[in-house]
């Protein structure tokens, strides 16, 4: 056969490739995988030579905010920012809109975008008030409700609650009970944020179930995941051990090296590894890309291997799509992404301000979604600028 795209000589890498650490040869035809293995015989309308590039499964980002406007006004272009142009094949928005707002984002944002775009509806039905769960009539669970039925299976994966004291103001818990009777009435998920209490951080592990997901786990504020001697606190045991996933969310205030290695050496598990990107952290970071961040965790300890996972096979068990997305095999959508790792001294911080050298950072360089090849950006870790892939 005649491949539309083969990409020869990477090296797979993640639980989510096949023959995970080889070298191989992936063919595309009509937008899925077609072959992988020994293709240097066969016939390509474009041949892409990987050799000295990783190629894995594509990667999920699963906490951004996209579409400019909406919500409070610092959602980024899904793929220049967000998407393609950085190796993100999949981008989940976590709650930049409710109900209010949600078609118009689906129609204007998500269709036009070539990254696959996924959602996380927010219980406030208008995201556009301050603080966005204040007022109590907006938490509308009807209206969220039955727009997560009618997108059965569709882009819409769970709702999505700010459990913080600035975010449910007056509120105070409804938001999370609000969020929890929704996502338990579509047969969906919740995403809860978590920060500064009040809620505190128990009383919302105590109302999720498997499957619901904790953004901003390693962050750096009291009353997180760690106790005062560092260890593990017994309502995060007890989550895990009901099977709450808990994900990085670096964003602008909830990422922490120093909770991050503390967290590692007590044994505490991270699912998945996203950005919660938004136009303040992005241009001027801390955050920058979903690059950056897997870059960070590098540093920390975790091996390439465990950090590609966290983005691939990990995250599309999340969002309950492990059937579809993640894995690189024959027959799935053409989802992949081809990066370097790089070795060199680039200072980065943390969302507490501490400042960290990266010896090693992994470089986005192409991105195939749905068969078709993108360039990838360099966006420098530090911000110093982009320049073409």
């Amino acid at each position: 056969m005649t491949f539309d795209l083969v990409v020869s000589g990477g090296r797979l890498v993640g639980g989510g490739a096949p023959l995970a650490g080889a070298h191989a040869d992936i063919g595309v035809a009509g937008g899925r995988i077609a072959a992988v293995g020994d293709l240097a015989g066969a016939e390509a309308k474009v041949r892409l030579e990987a050799a000295g590039w990783y190629v894995s499964a594509g990667w999920i980002d699963l906490h951004v905010h996209l579409g400019p406007g909406f919500g409070q006004g610092e959602g980024l272009d899904p793929d220049a920012d967000a998407g393609v142009a950085t190796g993100v094949t999949t981008a989940v928005d976590a709650g930049t809109v409710g109900a209010a707002e949600y078609e118009a984002w689906a129609e204007r944002v998500a269709r036009p975008s070539a990254t696959r775009l996924l959602a996380f509806l927010n219980i406030s039905a208008d995201t556009r008030r301050r603080p966005v769960h204040g007022d109590v009539a907006n938490l509308d669970v009807r209206r969220a409700v039955d727009l997560l039925r009618a997108d059965a299976g569709g882009r819409l994966v769970g709702v999505k609650v700010l459990a913080s004291q600035s975010h449910c103001g007056p509120a105070g818990f409804l938001p999370v009970e609000r969020a929890v009777e929704a996502a338990r009435q579509s047969g969906t998920r919740v995403m809860a944020h978590i920060g500064h209490a009040p809620p505190a951080l128990a009383e919302v592990l105590a109302r999720l179930e498997e499957g619901d997901i904790v953004t901003h786990a390693w962050h750096g504020k009291p009353g997180g995941v760690l106790d005062e001697v560092g260890e593990v606190r017994a309502a995060v045991r007890q989550a895990l051990a009901r099977g709450v996933r808990f994900d990085l969310g670096h964003g602008s205030a909830s990422f922490s090296f120093a909770v991050a290695a503390r967290a590692r050496a007590a044994g505490m598990p991270l699912a998945t590894a996203s950005t919660d990107l938004h136009r303040p952290n992005h241009a001027a970071g801390p955050v920058f890309d979903l690059a950056t961040t897997m870059s960070k965790l590098l540093h920390v300890g975790y091996g390439l291997a465990e950090v590609v996972d966290m983005v691939t096979v990990r995250a599309a068990e999340s969002l309950g799509r492990e059937g579809e997305l993640g894995r690189v095999a024959v027959g799935r959508e053409a989802d992949l992404t081809l990066f370097e790792v790089v070795e060199g001294d680039w200072a980065v911080r943390d969302a507490e301000g501490e400042e960290a050298h990266l010896t090693r950072r992994i470089l986005p360089r192409r991105t195939v979604r749905a068969g078709r090849l993108f360039p990838c950006r360099d966006v420098p870790a530090g911000g110093e600028g982009c320049a073409p892939g």
